[in-house]
C-alpha cells in the first residue's frame, strides 16, 4: 500500500500538467493514439528532468524499490488510463 501511495504522490505533482494536455487534445479533436504518443514523450521529458535536476528525489524512490524507469513506466500506465478514460468520455458527449 505504501508504494501505490508513494506513485501516486509523484504523479500528483504531474496531474496539472497532464489535465492541461487532456483538454488540449480535446479542444482539438485529436485521436487517442496521438495523445498517447505525445504524453509518453512528456513522460520521458519529466523522467530526463528528475534525473538531471532533482536526482535526491529520485532517492525517495529508490528506497521503495523503484528505480528510474520502473517509476517512469507505472506513471506513463496510469496517466494512459485516466487519458483514455477522459477522451472517450469527453468525445461521447461533446
Amino acid at each position: 500500500m505504501e508504494r501505490i501511495l508513494t506513485i501516486l504522490s509523484f504523479y500528483k505533482s504531474l496531474f496539472i500538467w497532464s489535465f492541461l494536455v487532456n483538454i488540449i487534445f480535446t479542444i482539438i479533436n485529436a485521436p487517442i493514439i496521438s495523445a498517447l504518443i505525445v504524453k509518453l514523450f512528456l513522460v520521458i521529458l519529466v523522467r530526463y528532468f528528475f534525473i538531471e535536476s532533482k536526482p535526491m528525489e529520485l532517492l525517495f524512490y529508490k528506497s521503495f524499490r523503484f528505480n528510474s524507469f520502473k517509476l517512469t513506466s507505472i506513471i506513463f500506465i496510469i496517466d494512459s488510463i485516466i487519458t483514455v478514460i477522459f477522451l472517450t468520455l469527453m468525445k461521447e458527449f461533446i
